[in-house]
């Protein structure tokens, strides 16, 4: 072996000092069991590689060689075994369910088929051998020297048959940037299956049933540019005998409090369903649509416990459901009461929202402030159910324990954890309708709450610009609301406060700063034709996809989707300034930033207010960033682990918390699936 191998060197660096193929052809002789075959060989030098004419060398020794048009591919054979070649294509298949792997692809010259000639040495099991002095190539079919392969995948056998999905190490000499798995098809196309950065990590392997069949699984080594420098693998059988399993209860098994399941299906999922029954009382709940990779999470009332049974079921990608097994179990559940809106430092100075969180179901729930020292409570709100705005006044100040007492379906009283607080409770006024940093376009709907006895209300306003203040409206009754349409003389920075008539006195509001704009208000705008965009999208996405593995189905249809298929681009609502955001990020980039309307909660009220948005010089650029934002923020881990797979990654976005919205997986799948997307994501060797 050591001496095949010393000698293909040496041939090689001869084949890479000459100048061209013509000198090349004169200047190499070759010699085929002794016959000297150099004129009518031709062997040449493509990329660095000196190339033979296959069917020449293959019928030379004896060997069948076959052409078939239809599939650009080559067989060679003989009665012992034969191998399958495919134009441009690195992979050689072996006879025996090996594969091979050829740094340079075969190729099509003057519509000869030429193929490295240490592949042919290999493949053919011939030596080679070269003499310096005389410049000739000596091919010997009598003498071979096997050569080991410099990656293995460990535990894969040619003609394997997988039910299941499966884990596979790997050992390899090369150094490389990425090992991807791949699954591909008899012309060497296909899908990643998993990426690696590391011998030392395991591959992954789930098998899908749109799979099933005779299959090539391979692992490909890439360099840093995503050049393959090695690979190997093995034609496979795909039958999957579909599992559904789940870990979180055992069958006659107790639970307390709340149900966490864990899956684990043996295949790729399109999505999960489960099905839970109260053996009590016949009641069945059915949740679809679930992540496949995902927790699920059932908490009933506390009146609800007792005996259960629980079946999950998952979809495969061809639309066909396949259950779990049933499983019986007891629910034990402790009531549980909570209150939550109470600040972190314990110090209430202002209005807040009060929320009792539990888990059954109210007649009455009161809200209640304590005395720690006297023990004396007042019900602050009683209501059936629902929140508590809570504004304290002077009689309510001092240290207090805060808490939520609730009567439930049952006519049984509970109450929730005291929380001691300290309550400052100075007169104030709250104006609602506006924030500081707001901008005002056309009108404010304006209201005041106190917590201190108003009769009614009165609003003045300042421009900052000007100097001139003016009234807006005197003695609006308390708890109506007012709307001011602004005018062109309140353009400009503004002062906005409000004072509250009481029997024989006033009180004062704070003063808010913002912003009044009457001129043109510019709105989201198109980036190009509706019609234009699917096919501009699809080409830089799958650029993505090259460049990063970050699946281009999915960037596609996420721009579809956040976009309105580029209808719906931001712009500057002030200038007009077109910023080829895509995606909606937030910030600034290489074109500064973009202002658009968003909104936020002031005292308690919802308010528009102005934020900066990424501006590019491109779409292109969106692309990128994009891109980036999920290499940049460590939450999206777990969706870089499967981000090559657009079914998988679907939901794994959804997880690191990229959408708030539930049915944002399968709306992203179903653009996929309208529009064959998945096309961006296959990869061929």
């Amino acid at each position: 072996m050591k001496k095949l191998i010393r000698n293909l060197f040496i041939l090689s660096i001869l084949l890479l000092g000459l100048m061209n193929m013509s000198s090349k052809a004169a200047s190499l002789n070759l010699i085929i069991d002794g016959n000297n075959v150099t004129r009518n060989a031709s062997p040449i030098v493509k990329n660095r590689r000196t190339l033979v004419p296959l069917r020449f060398i293959g019928e030379a020794l004896g060997k069948e060689v076959q052409w078939n048009n239809d599939e650009k591919s080559v067989t060679v054979s003989d009665s012992s075994n034969s191998f399958k070649l495919y134009i441009d294509s690195k992979i050689i298949d072996n006879s025996d369910g090996s594969l091979k792997f050829t740094d340079a692809s075969p190729c099509i010259v003057n519509r000869k088929t030429y193929l490295p000639l240490r592949a042919i040495a290999e493949l053919m099991n011939i030596g080679v051998g070269y003499d310096k002095a005389t410049s000739t190539v000596t091919i010997d079919s009598n003498n071979f020297d096997t050569v080991s392969p410099s990656t293995t995948i460990v535990g894969l056998v040619p003609n394997q048959t997988i039910s299941t999905k499966m884990n596979f190490n790997f050992i390899t000499s090369k150094n490389f940037a990425k090992a991807k798995l791949l699954l591909l098809n008899d012309k060497n196309e296909g899908y990643i299956q998993d990426v690696k950065t590391s011998a030392a990590e395991t591959l992954e392997f789930i098998p899908s049933l749109k799979d099933e069949g005779s299959k090539k699984l391979v692992l490909a080594l890439y360099d840093e540019k995503g050049r393959v420098i090695d690979a190997a693998g093995a034609k496979i059988n795909l039958n999957v005998l579909p599992r559904v399993t789940y870990s979180g209860v055992e069958n006659g098994g107790f639970v307390q409090d709340e149900l966490k399941i864990t899956p684990d299906i043996n295949f790729i999922a399109s999505k999960m369903k489960a099905t839970v029954t109260n053996l009590t009382t016949g009641k069945t709940e059915t949740k679809d649509n679930l992540d496949p990779e995902g927790e699920f999470l059932f908490k009933p009332s506390y009146l609800d416990a007792g005996s259960y049974s629980i079946m999950l079921s998952a979809f495969d990608e061809l639309g066909n459901e396949h259950f779990g097994e049933t499983k019986t179990f007891t629910m034990s559940i402790n009531p549980y009461l909570n209150i939550t809106g109470v600040p972190k430092d314990g110090i209430i100075a202002g209005q807040v929202t009060l929320n009792a969180q539990r888990n059954f179901d109210v007649m009455r729930t009161d809200y209640v402030l304590r005395d720690p020292v006297t023990g004396a409570e007042e019900v602050v709100e009683s209501k059936s159910y629902g929140a508590c705005k809570f504004f304290p006044n002077i009689k309510n100040a001092g240290q207090k324990e805060v808490f939520v007492r609730c009567i439930d379906a049952s006519g049984k009283t509970m109450e929730s954890e005291h929380k001691l607080v300290m309550i400052k409770g100075d007169s104030k006024l709250l104006l609602q309708g506006v924030a500081p940093g707001s901008i005002i376009h056309k009108y404010i709907d304006l209201n005041a709450v106190a917590n201190v006895g108003v009769n009614s209300v009165n609003y003045y306003i300042k421009n900052l610009r000007t100097g001139k203040s003016k009234t807006i409206a005197e003695n609006v009754p308390y708890g109506e609301k007012y709307r001011y349409n602004v005018s062109a003389e309140d353009e400009g920075e503004n002062e906005i406060y409000a004072t509250g008539n009481q029997i024989d006195a006033f009180i004062k509001g704070e003063s808010i700063k913002f912003r009044i704009y009457t001129g043109k208000i510019y709105t989201k705008q198109p980036l190009m034709a509706k019609d234009k965009f699917l096919d501009y999208t699809k080409k830089v996405a799958r650029r993505e996809f090259l460049r990063t593995d970050l699946s281009g189905a999915i960037t596609t249809a996420q721009a579809i989707l956040e976009s309105g298929w580029g209808q719906s681009v931001p712009v500057d609502k002030y200038t007009g300034k077109f910023s080829n955001n895509l995606f909606g990020i937030k910030g600034s980039s290489s074109n500064g930033s973009v202002t658009i309307t968003t909104s936020e909660v002031y005292n308690n009220v919802k308010v528009t207010i102005d934020d900066k948005f990424r501006a590019y010089k491109s779409a292109d650029e969106s692309f990128t960033d994009h891109t980036e934002l999920f290499f940049a923020k460590k939450w999206y881990t777990p969706f870089r682990k499967v981000m090559f797979s657009d079914q998988r990654g679907v939901y794994a976005i959804k997880r690191c918390g990229y959408a708030t919205d539930p049915k944002y997986p399968a709306k992203l799948k179903a653009i996929i699936d309208k529009y064959n997307l998945k096309e961006l994501d296959k990869v061929n060797l």
